[in-house]
Parts: structure tokens; C-alpha cells; sequence
């Protein structure tokens, strides 16, 4: 069982609920969708629900994410964005795969208000919401073993007849190529959290450290004189 984070003190939304916008048939809109939203002491929390279709996002699990960002952007609040699922929810066509637009749009408005986003990724995250507002964090940890990616293995050994490795799409592969920051246990996910957000010292078993070892680097803080010259610098 997947340890929960901070509770919510407040939660938003509640009665939101989506529908069937296509007319497909043997689709009920789920009673309780499949992404919770709301605050807790210290910030908004997104936490997508895989029991409910997969963490599969519709337009309802879209807009209660929408909402949150921007009530998280008017309160001044840091979020944190906890997610699991298998992306767009097909009974929902368009309406869903909208959805990625919408939600990187509002995470995006949060950031440039100047506020902070943490994302923890637990397996599997895939599909719309991985490919969204699930991998826009300014500090990014998963879980150990996380499925990652936004098509998964099974997917591009299919049409392509290829293999791919098998660690290929793990929290693992994505920790070393940089895609995120660390990789923290289910248990120790709430303490890292509070350790990022600066609530208290981060405890050096909850993570993975950076990697040390990384040569030389020689960063020129003027101001870069052309576009190649910035691309550089943050390389850098």
C-alpha cells in the first residue's frame, strides 16, 4: 500500500464530476474520480487515484486539477503533485486529451507567479498525465522502481518490434539521465517533501544524493551576448 502524504485539511472540489461526452457506450463518469485535490497545512495537493480507471485523466480529473493550480496560485501556495496513472481517458476522446493542454497551461501560470511546484512519481506514471502537468515540478523524486515514461515498454516493443530494455522506463534510468532529482521511498516521500519545501532539514537516507562528480564548470554569470551564448550558459 502506497504511503499517503500530509493530509488534507481542506478538500476542493468534491462533487465534481465528469460525464460522457462521447455517448460511449458502457462509460459512467466515475462517483469519485480519479485525481484528489485540496490543501494541506503547508500546501495544495494533486494526488491522482490509481484505483479509480487507472489515474486515468477525463475532463473532470483535467479540471480539478486546473482549479487547484490557479485557487493554489491566488493563495499564494507551493503544490505538490503526487501522481499515478495510464494517461488520457480513451471514453472520453478529445475532451480527455485536451486535458494536457489545460493542466500544463495552469501549472505553468502557478510558476511564473513565482510559486513552487514538487512532483513525486509513483509507478506507473504514464500516457497524458506524465506528458503534462505530472512532469513540470521544480524538484522532481520517485518512487524506487517507478514505472516512467510517456509510452511504456510494451507500447514500443509492439508497433516497432523492438526490445527495450527493461529498465529502460524505471525511476532508475530516469534518475540517471536527469530527468528527475532523486529517488525517495514511499515512506520517506512526506519528510522529503517537507525537506524540499524547507519545513525541515532534509534527512540524507530519505534520497539518493546528486551526483558529485561533475567536473570542472566554468559558468559565465554576464549576460549572454546572443542565444547560442545563454544555451550555453545554462548547460553550463
Amino acid at each position: 500500500m502506497l504511503v499517503a502524504l500530509h493530509p488534507f485539511v481542506e478538500k476542493w472540489d468534491v462533487g465534481l464530476r465528469g460525464d460522457n461526452p462521447l455517448g460511449f457506450p458502457g462509460y459512467d463518469a466515475p462517483e469519485n474520480e480519479s485525481v484528489r485535490t485540496g490543501r494541506t497545512e503547508h500546501y495544495a495537493l494533486i494526488e491522482g487515484r490509481f484505483d479509480v480507471m487507472g489515474g486515468s485523466m477525463g475532463g473532470a480529473h483535467g479540471e480539478r486539477v486546473v482549479r487547484a493550480f490557479k485557487r493554489a496560485t491566488d493563495e499564494r501556495l507551493p503544490v505538490v503533485v503526487v501522481t499515478t496513472s495510464g494517461g488520457a481517458r480513451l471514453q472520453e476522446g478529445m475532451v480527455a486529451l485536451v486535458q494536457m493542454a489545460r493542466t500544463s497551461a495552469a501549472a505553468v501560470n502557478h510558476a511564473h507567479a513565482g510559486l513552487m511546484q514538487v512532483a513525486l512519481i509513483r509507478s506507473p506514471t504514464t500516457g497524458g498525465v506524465y506528458a503534462s502537468y505530472g512532469s513540470l515540478g521544480d524538484v522532481r523524486a520517485a518512487s524506487p522502481g517507478a514505472l516512467i515514461g510517456f509510452a511504456g515498454p510494451r507500447i514500443v516493443h509492439r508497433p516497432l518490434n523492438l526490445d527495450v530494455n527493461t529498465d529502460s522506463h524505471s525511476a532508475e534510468s530516469a534518475f540517471k539521465a536527469g530527468r528527475i532529482d532523486a529517488i525517495v521511498s514511499d515512506i520517506d516521500q512526506p519528510r522529503w517533501v517537507e525537506g524540499v519545501l524547507g519545513l525541515r532539514n532534509l534527512p540524507p537516507e530519505a534520497a539518493e544524493p546528486f551526483p558529485r562528480d561533475l567536473g570542472a564548470v566554468d559558468v559565465d554569470l554576464t549576460t549572454p551576448a546572443d542565444a547560442w551564448a545563454a544555451v550555453q550558459t545554462v548547460r553550463a
